[in-house]
């Protein structure tokens, strides 16, 4: 019975390219199962909370426009803090009054476990540099350390999305 509803609730979710339904999971289950098949921490993060935001394919990718890095510095802001300041931004955006006050909230939980939310800093390497994406490529450092980082921010996230509900 429960595979015959997994089925046809499958029919009717929207479905992103590569990637299926999952069945009941945590926010943090499904953002770790979107970056083990290949996300970015931010996408990971996006889609866990989507949910939550309702948000359209329009809709995602403007908001994923105006949190992401900017051109010319690439890996200057870990990608799941540009995440979760694309979910607190929609849930608690400008007519809400309170997400510049969330958004600080978040970085300040953030950097109390992390010194930095530059991506460069937190993972020990340089992206930009041939020579560091070969040794993060062989020692998976993005595996390991990125993971860690998107389990964490979802943490955060429910946290304060329980605090402050909309």
């Amino acid at each position: 019975m429960h595979d015959k509803i997994t089925q046809i609730v499958g029919l009717f979710l929207f479905k992103f390219p590569g990637m299926g339904y999952y069945g009941p999971m945590t926010r943090t289950e499904t953002a770790l199962k979107y970056f083990d098949e290949g996300c970015d921490c931010g996408k990971a993060i996006l889609h866990a909370y989507e949910p939550v935001l309702n948000l359209d394919a329009k809709t995602r990718e403007r908001y994923r426009a105006s949190c992401s890095q900017l051109p010319g510095s690439p890996a200057e802001q870990c990608e799941a803090v540009s995440g979760a300041f694309e979910v607190l931004s929609h849930l608690y955006g400008p007519e809400a009054g309170g997400s510049a006050a969330l958004l600080a909230r978040f970085k300040a939980r953030f950097m109390a476990t992390h010194d930095s939310t530059s991506c460069k800093n937190l993972l020990g390497y340089d992206l930009t540099y041939v020579k560091d994406l070969a040794t993060v490529i062989e020692t998976d450092v993005v595996g390991h350390v990125c993971r860690e980082l998107v389990m964490q921010t979802c943490a955060i996230l429910d946290d304060i999305i329980e605090e402050a509900p909309r």
